[in-house]
């Protein structure tokens, strides 16, 4: 009965680890910079051939990105029309409230600051 306990316990630890690596492999690196009243400065770094912004196809209010380093992107919106792009560091981009999914088909990470101002 006591090794029938242990041999419980050991498999409930394992699958707990193997299922919190699965989690970690679908999460977006990102860092919260400012959240107030006014506006939310969320930094993103994505790894070549991961998702940039969010998981899967997500949803943004109207931003602003900053890209912070080079980058060359996959977009797909919401109609499956996709788009590559490339863009240097330092550039802007306003974009209004849209479906998306963004894949770094860089081969390096790409890092961008996504700025949310909130409404009254």
């Amino acid at each position: 009965m006591k090794q029938l306990i242990v041999f419980i316990v050991c498999f409930f630890i394992y699958s707990f680890s193997v299922l919190d690596r699965k989690r970690s492999m679908f999460r977006i690196p990102y860092r919260l910079l400012v959240d107030n009243a006014q506006l939310k400065v969320t930094e993103y770094i994505s790894t070549p051939g991961k998702k940039v912004c969010g998981a899967g196809f997500h949803h943004h209010d109207p931003h602003l990105v900053i890209v912070l380093t080079d980058a060359s992107v996959s977009l797909t919106v919401e109609g499956g029309q996709t788009q590559n792009i490339s863009v240097k560091a330092g550039t802007t981009l306003w974009s209004e409230a849209e479906t998306h999914m963004v894949i770094n088909n860089s081969e390096k990470p790409v890092k961008m600051l996504l700025v949310d101002v909130k409404s009254d």
